[in-house]
């Protein structure tokens, strides 16, 4: 098993006004009392300045460069700072990052870490610490997430009041650590910046029934949130379709995809019909900004040993960076929001989270030609998902959701067991049609082929086409990835609010042309709620 690299506005405070405590008379008076100003209250003292906040582009985007040749496009960001008039998340939702540990000692971080409900899995001890001074990339998430705001140090976080939880699995990283690390009943937010290796198929079927039993059971019924960074594979020929890992393409996940400061995918964002959501994550910071977060205290620990010391008024320690990048800083940056939400709306389920980030996500790069709007009239694209998190749309959403109900399924099944023409512009069509009258949250389709020759299923297109027409490319050809489609599963987000009734079509095309590839069965199965 490989991780995905080290990937993945001023706030105006009013003080009381001062009331003039006007005198009363007749109009015979000759004079009157001179005024007087008493105040009705003691001031309220204004906040201290976070000095590296004016840095951090993915709060408030005013084209700053973050410490990079270039600046971003101004407005290009979460919009989350009107929310922190009203919501700065609380110490209620226990916020789990899971990741290679979180600096304890940290100045800016310390503040909003539960050490009682964190666990360092090498030693079994409540200090979540990295075991290496070149770990820093749990301490980076945890500062997108829950960096202290308005302390006077350091930068702030997306919801800067939340509690944070450090969960360092990596080290001791086993299949049975990461279960327990995701399991945990005390988390009400699972934020998850890592994945699997990039070239094959990944199932891990051991972790998603962990998270349907969180999702089951997770803050007294409501479910646990999973949040789970998309992946940064987009280069090449590689594998960069998230429906190549289990863990980024089931129903219990927000898969969150990254964007740069101008608001454009960025270079090494994965792709793919499950993502939901995106987020900033950046670029190389040299060039294009990356992310200010916080970083291992000292300047000889952290990004400071690899990369260039971020050398600015506030950072003299080097406890900052500006060089995290990737879906491993997306994805922080959704679940911060979604703290705010639980916030402003204790009583949403995980299903309620998923629908309120997509409703409410703010469509970006409008000229990039993926973006297709679905049968219910809802905005999507394979790069963005629903589009940008939208703080300040998905908290006032929130508040008076009343939930989307009880879930109902349906599914159907077909037994195909016909060959894939052996022709790159034939595909080999198939259909099913859903007798239940549902509207959809979520589609998953298992899917067996029978290889007759490589394990290369990088040479097949796989699409499904809804009753009303929307397209959901499952698979995409020419791609660097290997393996078997043994009952594998795909998900697709693309259908939301559209109704499963009717027929749904299955397109499957060799691009190779030259394999012997058997399409034997496949079975679609439909989530969703009574329209």
């Amino acid at each position: 098993m490989t991780f995905f690299k080290k990937v993945v506005s001023t706030v105006v405070v009013s003080t009381t006004a001062l009331i003039i405590a006007g005198c009363g008379g007749n109009s015979t008076a000759k004079s009157s009392p001179t005024p007087t100003l008493t105040p009705t209250q003691t001031p309220t003292p204004l906040p201290k300045v976070d000095p590296l906040f004016s840095e951090q582009w993915y709060l408030e985007n005013t084209g700053q460069t973050a410490g990079a040749e270039d600046g971003g496009t101004a407005g290009e960001d979460i919009h989350v700072v009107e929310v922190w008039q009203e919501f700065k998340g609380n110490k209620e939702n226990a916020i789990a990052i899971v990741d290679n540990g979180i600096d304890a000692d940290h100045p800016d971080l310390k503040d909003n870490l539960d050490l009682s409900l964190s666990y360092r899995y090498s030693d079994g001890s409540n200090d979540p610490s990295p075991t290496s001074k070149f770990h820093a990339h749990g301490t980076a998430v945890a500062g997108i997430i829950g960096a202290k705001g308005w302390n006077g140090i350091g930068t702030r976080g997306v919801a800067p009041d939340a509690k944070i939880v450090g969960l360092n699995v990596i080290s001791n990283l086993t299949e049975a650590n990461l279960i327990d690390a995701i399991s945990r009943p005390s988390i009400a937010i699972s934020s998850n910046s890592w994945g699997f290796s990039d070239n094959g198929l990944n199932e891990f079927q051991t972790l998603v029934d962990a998270m349907q039993l969180g999702c089951k059971n997770g803050r007294e019924g409501k479910g646990t949130i999973y949040v789970f960074a998309a992946g940064n594979s987009r280069r090449g020929n590689n594998n960069s379709n998230t429906n190549m890992s289990y863990l980024t393409n089931n129903r219990y996940t927000v898969t969150v995809a990254a964007v740069n400061a101008n608001g454009k995918y960025a270079s090494y964002s994965n792709y793919g019909s499950s993502v939901l959501i995106s987020a900033p994550g950046g670029e190389d910071g040299k060039v294009k900004p990356a992310i200010v977060t916080t970083d291992l205290v000292g300047l000889d620990r952290g990004w400071d040993t690899n990369r260039t010391h971020y050398d600015v008024p506030g950072n003299e320690n080097g406890d900052y960076t500006n060089h995290m990048n990737g879906t491993s800083a997306a994805c922080p940056a959704v679940s911060g929001v979604t703290a705010l939400m639980l916030e402003a709306n204790p009583k949403l389920t995980w299903r309620d989270v998923k629908y309120l980030l997509a409703t409410t996500a703010r469509k970006t790069d409008v000229n990039d030609g993926n973006w297709t709007t679905n049968a219910a009239g809802i905005h999507i694209n394979y790069n963005y998902g629903f589009g940008v998190v939208d703080a300040k749309k998905a908290v006032e959403a929130s508040k008076t959701f009343e939930g989307l109900g009880e879930e109902i399924t349906s599914e159907a099944y077909n037994n195909v067991n016909t060959s894939i023409p052996n022709d790159s512009k034939t595909a080999l069509i198939s259909s099913v049609n859903i007798n239940e009258d549902i509207t959809i949250e979520h589609v998953d389709l298992w899917i067996t082929i029978k290889d007759e020759k490589y394990g290369r299923v990088g040479d097949l297109e796989i699409k499904l086409t809804s009753p009303q027409g929307t397209e959901s490319i499952l698979a995409w050809s020419n791609v660097r990835t290997y393996g078997f489609y043994n009952d594998w599963r795909f998900s697709t987000v693309r259908n939301l609010d559209e109704n499963a009734l009717g027929k749904w079509t299955l397109s499957v095309k060799d691009a190779d042309g030259d394999s012997e590839y058997t399409l034997t069965e496949w079975k679609l199965k439909i989530y969703g709620h009574t329209p």
